[in-house]
């Protein structure tokens, strides 16, 4: 992350923390949510049954048996049955969020056009760009698939603020041919 040049950092003022900053702590602390999976496994695997889909279970084939020991699920007509697949809810911490997704487009977006624009300067930015994107978190992440710059964590965040403005300065920037290289904005 040394490496980066300023160029990144173009958007920042005296007062306020650069790009390279931002992008520093969003990598060492990303956005996070926490989902939860339901993969459908057997009483063996189970560690935390999703009983708001059990009723789900009984119209599959293949899911009800006979108890012949312990754990009954229920009991029709005088005859003991159990579940051989329960869904699990598993609760898991991502980093594929929206706001992590955003921050690899537009670094992808910042790559692009910084190799469009082909100079020697904009060429070995576009190079350094790489390693953010391919050899971190980011990498991992899903692809944006609508781009919205309305969320909390965008707007709120003081580090994913950065790469919002980065976002709309891009957005102006393209504009112009050498400006992504030179750090001005498209003038009117």
């Amino acid at each position: 992350m040394q490496d980066i040049p300023s160029e990144l950092a173009a958007l920042a003022q005296a007062t306020q923390p650069t790009l390279l900053m931002a992008l520093e702590r969003i990598l060492e602390s990303p956005h996070r949510e926490l989902h939860v999976e339901t993969p459908r496994v057997g009483l063996e695997e189970l560690t935390e049954p999703d009983t708001e889909r059990f009723v789900e279970l009984l119209g599959e084939a293949g899911v009800l048996s006979p108890a012949r020991r312990e754990p009954i699920h229920f009991e029709h007509e005088g005859q003991t049955w159990q579940l051989t697949e329960i869904y699990d809810a598993r609760p898991i911490i991502s980093q594929d969020t929206y706001p992590n997704r955003f921050v690899k487009h537009v670094l992808q977006r910042y790559r692009r056009m910084l190799r469009a624009d082909g100079t020697p300067d904009a060429t070995d930015l576009a190079r350094r760009l790489s390693p953010l994107l391919d050899h971190t978190f980011l990498g991992t992440v899903g692809p944006l698939t609508i781009v919205s710059t309305d969320h909390n964590v965008l707007r709120m965040h003081p580090d994913y603020r950065i790469v919002l403005r980065l976002f709309v300065a891009l957005t102006r920037w393209g504009q112009s041919s050498g400006a992504i290289a030179t750090g001005k904005p498209y003038e009117d």
